[in-house]
């Protein structure tokens, strides 16, 4: 969704490319990115709102495609895809299948070769699905069903178009959510958010313990969600901490709110003070 905030330099964006890829970015002025597989200069997208889409030239520009232009889009490609009205003196059309289609990379005309010519001569993406709808000669023999399968899957390969979205706690569990559930124990967002919910945490200075086993994903949820007040401890399980969610959502303000703290050092800690009240009482006896 379009917001009102506009990306900054030095800002950790999240990329959402066309063909289901997503990766995170930090924005430089002077640095490039390979974004649908071309470079592209990130200082092109610093004053520009979170949420717009953008698709990528071949000459490594970054255009902003309007909600206007989508809206037409969607649009054209809705009244191509209905179907004529049919009455009952048409005659019944025939039923295809594919039962006698063999994919074996001979039924298109379209080389390689042929779509990176038009990819070079500007050619959009419903030009390029055009030519290979008819360079196919099974494409009419498909079913329906087949034939939008098909278009939506080259359409995802040859379109080069990016949204860029701010990192929020839900776009940042969705991601881990969709590469890697493993990493965050299969949790989805609105786990996350009950979660949250239940916890309460707030900006008035309170004093939590976390035993984080999500990559540090509710440890980063929880900091953000406190505002940078009070104090946050995160008992770690091996010997450094796992901060990579934390250091992509929270301000640097939030991540000094986080205290991480050994669970050993934690295991310890009772008999450290049994041991140490114990000696205090032992000293005060003799004197």
């Amino acid at each position: 969704f379009m917001t009102t905030r506009l990306i900054e330099e030095g800002d950790t964006v999240y990329f959402r490319q066309s063909g289901e890829k997503e990766s995170f970015v930090v924005i430089k002025r002077n640095t490039d990115a390979r974004i649908c597989k071309v470079l592209c200069p990130l200082g092109q997208l610093i004053g520009q709102p979170y949420g717009a889409t953008f698709s990528v030239s071949t000459d490594h520009r970054l255009r902003r495609i309007l909600l206007e232009d989508k809206l037409n889009e969607e649009q054209e490609d809705g009244e191509s895809a209905t179907p004529p009205p049919t009455t009952p003196a048409q005659p019944l059309q025939k039923l295809t299948d594919n039962r006698n289609l063999v994919d074996d990379n001979r039924s298109q005309k379209l080389t390689a070769d042929d779509i990176k010519t038009m990819k070079e001569q500007g050619a959009d993406t419903r030009s390029i699905l055009g030519a290979l709808q008819s360079g196919s000669t099974t494409f009419a023999q498909k079913t329906e069903f087949a034939q939008k399968k098909y278009l939506m899957r080259k359409g995802a390969k040859h379109s080069k178009t990016v949204t860029v979205l701010e990192p929020t706690v839900e776009v940042l569990c969705r991601s881990y959510f969709e590469k890697k559930p493993e990493k965050i124990c299969c949790m989805r967002a609105d786990v996350l958010a009950e979660l949250l919910n239940r916890v309460n945490p707030s900006a008035r200075g309170m004093r939590l313990l976390v035993c984080d086993q999500c990559s540090g994903l509710v440890t980063a949820a929880l900091a953000h969600r406190m505002g940078g007040q009070g104090t946050l401890y995160a008992a770690m399980m091996g010997r450094s901490p796992i901060d990579g969610p934390a250091r992509i959502l929270c301000t640097p303000a939030e991540l000094r709110t986080i205290m991480h703290i050994p669970l050993a050092f934690l295991a310890d800690a009772p008999t450290t003070a049994a041991a140490a009240t114990t000696a205090a009482t032992t000293t005060t006896t003799t004197t």
